[in-house]
């Protein structure tokens, strides 16, 4: 089994910090919502990558929610995400950041990840790569980990998160240590946990899951967080009301 790809999360880390710091420098200065219709544009121009929307099927019954064709540099989405269900369109960014991922970070091996038997003329994105759980077993598994990496580091920025955790935290109420996230086995801790990961989404448009994968990787939280309830369990059992469309728990 290769370890040609199998870079540290650091690398890919700081390849998506340089390529903000040249296409939208802004979001490693400022906490804002990255841009990414400004961000493809740059990907055509300065890369040759098209984006497209259309139906991209089946892979093994599992839906195909993006790929990226190396050979004729083309970033597709499948358009079942032109909807007005938040469950879908909140996926689409990390979806689009992904699928860029793969083209800088991935389209300068091309030639060598296809010789090596990675992946052919396309990489595609699948339901089960974009949002399962899986131990990291082989060059594909690498491949997809580092564009999901690349996708979380763009999307939300580590040089600015510690600043929107702040904000939000100071809009959810948390008057004390705010910049970082004490999670203890007071049911109060994980209610300000689910709050102001509420508010995150919010404000940068993605999933808790990435959320949470960006507050671990910048020692943002400190506590169990594997045993962290949802945020219904948590309401219910403090006997708040609350509002159940915000409950979503992607």
């Amino acid at each position: 089994m290769s370890t040609t790809f199998r870079v540290r999360d650091e690398q890919i880390c700081e390849m998506a910090r340089c390529f903000l710091e040249k296409y939208q420098p802004n979001a490693l200065k400022v906490p804002q919502r990255t841009d990414l219709s400004n961000l493809l544009d740059f990907v055509k121009k300065d890369f040759g990558f098209s984006f497209i929307r259309s139906n991209l099927g089946l892979e093994n019954n599992s839906k195909v929610l993006g790929s990226t064709d190396f050979r004729n540099k083309t970033i597709s989405i499948d358009n079942s995400f032109e909807t007005d269900d938040y469950n879908k369109s909140i996926r689409v960014p990390f979806v689009i950041a992904h699928e860029i991922g793969h083209c800088i970070v991935h389209g300068p091996q091309y030639s060598e990840l296809k010789m090596a038997g990675v992946f052919d003329q396309v990489t595609t994105d699948t339901m089960d790569m974009v949002t399962g759980k899986k131990f990291l077993e082989n060059d594909r598994d690498f491949i997809e980990h580092q564009a999901h990496i690349f996708a979380a580091s763009i999307l939300v920025p580590a040089q600015t998160l510690k600043t929107a955790l702040i904000r939000a935290q100071e809009k959810v109420g948390i008057n004390r240590r705010r910049g970082i996230i004490y999670l203890d086995k007071k049911g109060y801790s994980h209610r300000d946990y689910q709050l102001t990961l509420m508010e995150l989404k919010r404000f940068y448009f993605v999933s808790k899951q990435v959320l949470k994968i960006r507050l671990h990787q910048n020692a943002l939280i400190e506590g169990p967080i594997e045993r962290i309830p949802n945020i219904a369990t948590v309401f219910n059992q403090m006997g708040l009301d609350q509002n159940k469309e915000n409950w979503i728990e992607d």
